[in-house]
């Protein structure tokens, strides 16, 4: 098959998400099952040498799961990464924070997953990168779950890893990022 440039204002495009807008009432950046694979960012945001994860709500994919804030680049806005996460953060936790905050000196970890079963991406492939970033406690005490956050947690290192285990993480890769964010020093 010949890859395609993707295209967001023809007819496919327009058809997926006005469906997508009915069955879930909301628009989903990376339906586009000709495209190639999706490029995602997400924030591990650490308070006190914990990390703050949310419990997925609504019609998502892994709703009722612990993860980061983070989701998948809009594809209309031509959005970077670092512009994801700041979106992402505000879309989900309601926090005011400036992309400068997530440069390269921010960037923690990445992820390529090829063949994995994703709603919004189809049987395809996509990057997420991970970005860190310390929160004060002014900008805890603001933190407040949003449409797609049923409620918002702190966690160890050791507490990840038995949620890991027990299936309540979105995404095994977790674990991962956890022992190297607390060889670190950044997670207890």
């Amino acid at each position: 098959m010949k890859n395609r440039p993707i295209r967001l204002n023809n007819w496919r495009y327009t058809v997926a998400q006005t469906v997508l807008r009915l069955l879930y009432g909301r628009k989903w950046h990376c339906i586009s099952p000709w495209q190639v694979g999706g490029q995602a960012a997400a924030a591990l945001m650490f308070f006190e040498k914990k990390l703050v994860m949310g419990l997925r709500a609504g019609q998502i994919e892994q709703a009722g799961k612990w993860w980061v804030v983070g989701g998948y680049c809009d594809l209309h806005k031509q959005e970077a990464p670092h512009q994801t996460v700041v979106r992402e953060i505000w879309e989900e936790v309601g926090l005011k924070l400036s992309a400068e905050n997530f440069g390269l000196d921010n960037l923690f970890y990445y992820t390529q997953i090829f063949g994995k079963t994703m709603l919004e991406l189809d049987d395809e492939c996509h990057i997420c990168l991970f970005y860190t970033y310390n929160l004060n406690a002014e900008e805890y005490a603001q933190l407040t779950p949003k449409e797609e956050t049923q409620e918002l947690g702190l966690f160890t290192y050791a507490q990840i890893l038995e949620m890991t285990q027990k299936g309540q993480i979105a995404e095994k890769v977790l674990a991962d990022i956890a022992k190297r964010a607390h060889q670190q020093g950044l997670l207890a």
